[in-house]
Parts: C-alpha cells; sequence; structure tokens
C-alpha cells in the first residue's frame, strides 16, 4: 500500500475524495446555520468537487513548491532522473513528461467525447426517444461539445 501511495495520482485522488467529503460537509453546516433546508444535492455536489479539486492538487503535488515558497523555505528541484514509470503520474517538471501527460489527456478526453457522441447518435438511429430521457440527451449534446472543445484545445 505505500507503494501504491507514493504514486502521485493515486495520493491525489484519495485527497480529492476526502476533499470532495469536506466541501460538501461545509456546505451542508452553512444551510444549516442559515437555517436553509440541510441538503440541496446539485449545491453540494458542485461545491464539493470544486474543494475536491483543490485538495486533488495537494495531493499529487502540485502546490508543494507554493507552500515551501510562502512557508519561506527553499525550493530544491528534485531529481527525477531515477524515477520509473511512476513520474508519468505525477506532477513533473521533464518537459517530455508533461508532453505524454498531455498527449494522454487529450486522448483520454477524445476517447469520453467520442462516447458521448456514440451514445446520442446512436439515440438517433430512430424515431423518438429509445433510452435516453430529453434531459439526459441534452445534457450529452453539451457534455460532448465541452469535452471535445477542451481536449481539441489541451
Amino acid at each position: 500500500m505505500r507503494k501504491l501511495y507514493s504514486i502521485g495520482l493515486i495520493r491525489g485522488l484519495l485527497w480529492q475524495i476526502f476533499g470532495t467529503a469536506i466541501g460538501v460537509g461545509i456546505l451542508t453546516g452553512l444551510r444549516v446555520l442559515l437555517r436553509l433546508p440541510a441538503w440541496k444535492g446539485e449545491s453540494a455536489a458542485v461545491f464539493g468537487a470544486l474543494i475536491g479539486c483543490l485538495f486533488f492538487l495537494y495531493g499529487i503535488g502540485a502546490v508543494d513548491d507554493w507552500i515551501k515558497v510562502a512557508a519561506g523555505k527553499e525550493v530544491i528541484e528534485p531529481d527525477e532522473s531515477s524515477w520509473g514509470r511512476e513520474r508519468y503520474f505525477g506532477v513533473s517538471y521533464d518537459h517530455k513528461v508533461i508532453g505524454i501527460q498531455y498527449l494522454v489527456l487529450s486522448l483520454v478526453l477524445m476517447i469520453v467525447g467520442g462516447s458521448f457522441a456514440l451514445t446520442f447518435r446512436t439515440e438517433l438511429a430512430n424515431t423518438g426517444l429509445q433510452f435516453l430521457t430529453l434531459m439526459e440527451y441534452n445534457t450529452l449534446m453539451s457534455l460532448h461539445g465541452m469535452v471535445m472543445i477542451i481536449g481539441i484545445l489541451v
């Protein structure tokens, strides 16, 4: 388990789960303090995801240098020559590793956006709605557009 936790991506995902739970708890607590209905699922999920993203960045080590500078400590560039495949799953300063990370991210986004396109085009094969509701269809159409644009821009 220690070896698995040392991979930045795994550590970041664990921190994201923890941060999302904290964000949902903070929003629910604020709603209780303001005497509003305690649970509002959509706003809790959005706020929790926002806090979870910040915790993810902390978990993978993307803000470690900023924290060191804020604390007045010296920032030392790590030696990445001895790392194996783990350096591709975390924060790296090597331009070749960053390029491969961008390539993999854009391919993953193309696969996700393409699966959205296949889903709503399958829905359009026959007249009427077969397996999606109108809201799901519109959501997939919008997500497809956003994911594909982000994938191309990356």
